[in-house]
């Protein structure tokens, strides 16, 4: 009981039995992150131009937070192809998703996992006879 396969043997034995619906971009979650830069446009604006009660301004924090993070993973899903297809707007879109998080486009699309970081100091340096250091 020790069969343990690649995911994408799991997801070959699979495909055949999903609607092909499923295969399809789902660009209608683009009007949810729309809706979430339009937030945090928003709360930026409300916490530096308004003297709010500190209060007010943690909740508005708060909020913003929510906000970063829905944007990541929509950012997320676009660069795995699932919102649009076409690769400039992939790209683009990816990078705008990923902007308050600080991140470059290419963390999203791989993920952030010990094996693909994104930190470059943290990458294996290797280097051959006559040649300079390579990440």
């Amino acid at each position: 009981m020790n069969d343990f396969h690649p995911f994408g043997w799991y997801a070959a034995k699979m495909a055949p039995h999903l609607p092909k619906k499923a295969f399809q971009p789902v660009k209608s979650r683009l009007f949810g992150g729309l809706a979430y830069v339009g937030l945090v446009i928003a709360g930026i604006l409300a916490v530096s131009l308004f003297h709010l009660h500190p209060v007010w301004n943690l909740l508005i924090s708060v909020v913003l937070g929510f906000s970063f993070a829905a944007l990541g993973f929509l950012g997320h899903e676009i660069l795995h192809g699932t919102v649009v297809r076409t690769p400039w707007l992939r790209d683009l879109l990816g990078a705008i998703a990923f902007w308050p998080l600080c991140t470059g486009r290419s963390c999203g699309e791989n993920g952030i996992t010990p094996a693909t970081m994104c930190i470059p100091s943290m990458k294996k340096k290797t280097r051959t006879r006559g040649q300079a250091w390579r990440n």
